[in-house]
């Protein structure tokens, strides 16, 4: 009888974990479960893929596509590069070198450019049996918070990309701490001497062995606990933190084109207009900062967007930057060149990403701008928004300024123009959802095929999140497939 009833418990057992397994397993990715614009329709191009951060045309009628090596609760991540062929076939690309994150391809003549951590390479005979890594640039600052982002070529044949600053908001804290323990020298640079305020920010030293002082005393541009007296002159570098840089086709003669950009993910030239993507500071760290928005520039040569001490044009020293129990966030810069402001603002961290111009053909819009949006990422920057406009590609339509939804998941308000959030820290599966969203989860790059036939987006995955973070999911990337509804 024991045997029985041990093995009708074992049975019993075993069907509320098959239960529970197949609650908690993410949907497949399903063009059912997401919406486009009329008259365009939705394929799933690829699925089951680790965190793809890029998707880029091989010029042969295939793709390559980067899998990021780094995602948020999964060390497991490596960074990898596949291939799919014209006739669809699938194949890993044999490289090494790669260092996590891969965050963008770009061909150009033939070879595959990469930025990937502190470099950007080229990958000769990128379709061949045995390609080889070479790197362009090598030291570039983005070893804290951001890094190297998406690659452009200028109407110049030059070779343009977005640089990350190491910190929220210019000055290191206990929100770096992941990092702060391997690399306690990592700061921000500047792209240019600046003299500072004399402002000096007191926290815990993580770092402390419990004998010494644990209080730490740090100013801007300085690593931690380091502090500066006020008028402070920072030099300037090349390779800065927080700019567009700008180097020649060899990767050599590197310039600094634009600066005061805190994270521009996104990098495009649309003719002879150069567009940026800007992620707008956060409630956390020494120095937090409420409500700023996530931005789209166009980069003058030369010119100053503001950051640290502005955001969307406005200066930090404004009431509506001011975090609900903290103190007003003021100057770190005693001096600011004219601050340009952004061609369009979106809501707070809806993240907005890479962006991609429509060439025309048949898909239209030529010209038009189609912009990836990846979503907050609560708790890791501050408390969930009461809208958001994450998990959808937007077009932008430089004429007239306008910002419409394009491509986004199903029965999803997106926090734009009047629209709400209807499910808030929980949005399609990114919260406490266990299955997830079958639609459009966490776009990241957007892509054209050079014929204007179809956009491609590559969709991150699903990154469910909780108290202590976003936990991503491998297997859940997947790249989409956009294309005219008459299209063969």
């Amino acid at each position: 009888m024991f045997q029985l009833l041990h093995a009708a418990a074992a049975l019993v057992l075993a069907g509320l974990f098959l239960a529970q397994s197949a609650v908690a397993a993410p949907p497949a990715p399903d063009p059912a479960a997401a919406e486009v614009a009329e008259g365009y329709r939705i394929e799933v191009f690829a699925d089951g893929l680790d965190y793809p951060t890029s998707v880029e045309p091989d010029g042969a009628g295939g793709l390559f596509v980067a899998l990021s090596g780094a995602a948020p609760g999964d060390p497991s991540a490596e960074p990898a590069l596949l291939h799919f062929a014209a006739d669809g076939a699938r194949r890993s690309v044999p490289v090494d070198g790669l260092q996590a994150p891969v965050n963008d391809l770009l061909m150009r003549d033939g070879k595959l450019l990469i930025s990937h951590r502190t470099k950007i390479s080229t990958l000769d005979d990128p379709l061949g049996d045995a390609p080889a890594l070479r790197d362009l640039v090598t030291g570039l600052p983005s070893l804290g918070d951001h890094e190297n982002n998406q690659l452009t070529v200028g109407p110049d044949g030059g070779l343009y990309v977005g640089q990350g600053t190491a910190t929220n908001s210019g000055v290191v804290g206990l929100d770096n701490k992941k990092w702060l323990s391997k690399r306690p020298d990592v700061h921000e640079i500047a792209p240019v001497p600046l003299r500072t305020r004399g402002a000096v920010f007191q926290t815990k030293d993580p770092l402390s062995d419990g004998e010494a002082d644990e209080t730490a005393r740090t100013s801007a541009y300085q690593p931690f606990d380091t502090s500066t007296p006020d008028g402070a002159t920072i030099p300037g570098a090349t390779k800065a933190n927080g700019t567009v840089l700008r180097f020649d086709a060899d990767g050599s003669n590197p310039s600094v084109y634009a600066w005061g950009l805190r994270n521009p993910y996104g990098l495009l030239w649309a003719g002879d207009t150069l567009y940026a993507t800007e992620n707008g500071m956060d409630v956390r760290g020494s120095r937090p900062v409420a409500n700023d928005l996530e931005d789209l520039y166009v980069v003058k040569r030369g010119a100053f967007y503001g950051w640290p001490d502005f955001g969307s044009g406005d200066p930090v020293t404004d009431p509506r930057f001011k975090p609900e129990g903290e103190p007003q966030p003021t100057f770190l810069m005693a001096e600011h060149p004219p601050v340009e402001r952004p061609a369009a603002t979106y809501p707070k961290h809806s993240c907005i990403v890479k962006l991609d111009a429509s060439p025309g053909g048949a898909f239209g819009f030529e010209g038009q701008l189609f912009v990836a949006f990846f979503g907050h990422m609560t708790p890791r920057t501050g408390n969930p928004p009461e809208e958001h406009g994450g998990h959808r590609v937007v077009r932008f339509d430089p004429a007239t300024g306008e910002s419409t939804t394009f491509f986004g998941p199903k029965h999803h308000g997106h926090g734009g123009r009047g629209e709400k959030s209807q499910s808030g820290h929980g949005d399609h599966g990114q919260g406490h959802t266990p299955g997830g969203s079958a639609g459009p989860r966490r776009p990241l790059d957007v892509r054209f095929a050079a014929d204007g036939s179809a956009l491609y987006v590559a969709d991150f995955g699903l990154m469910p999140m909780d108290e202590s973070g976003p936990h991503a999911k491998p297997g859940t990337g997947v790249i989409w497939k956009i294309v005219p509804a008459n299209a063969d």
